[in-house]
């Protein structure tokens, strides 16, 4: 029967290894950096070995026909302080204005790969108002 498991070797199991790294995550505020020329700015993140979460001031879609129709630019990807950039990295999470009246936006989500936070440079964005490829703000 599909999904029924069988067993190949008898036996408890321990798995023990160490990684490499820091598990420190990173928390940068106080910033008020463009992004693009998306007319949003980037203001503060939390960078965790397996997470990020942003915060953005993002101007309202004044042609917006529904409540989740925003202009806001998505997070696309990293970039390591040695240059490696890593695009494509999130992998699900949620996105959204904080209130009904406010341009004060979060986007938080789940990484695709575990990264050294120190080891960040930059975070790079994609919009549908810049079409210049990514959009990088520096966290340094």
């Amino acid at each position: 029967k599909w999904g029924d498991m069988d067993t190949a070797v008898e036996g408890d199991w321990t798995f023990e290894w160490e990684l490499k790294g820091s598990a420190k995550a990173l928390d940068v505020n106080g910033l008020n950096v463009p992004i693009g020329k998306t007319g949003s700015t980037f203001t503060s993140v939390h960078l965790s070995p397996i997470h990020v979460q942003m915060t953005m001031n993002v101007p309202r879609n004044p042609n917006a026909q529904e409540e989740d129709d925003t202009l806001e630019p998505y997070f696309y990807g990293i970039q390591l302080k040695d240059g490696t950039r890593y695009m494509a990295v999130s992998e699900g999470g949620s996105m959204g204005y904080v209130s009904a009246d406010s341009e004060e936006f979060q986007q938080i989500s789940m990484l695709n790969r575990i990264i050294e936070p120190a080891q960040v440079e930059s975070l790079l964005f994609v919009s549908p108002l810049d079409d210049s490829g990514a959009l990088e703000v520096k966290l340094q």
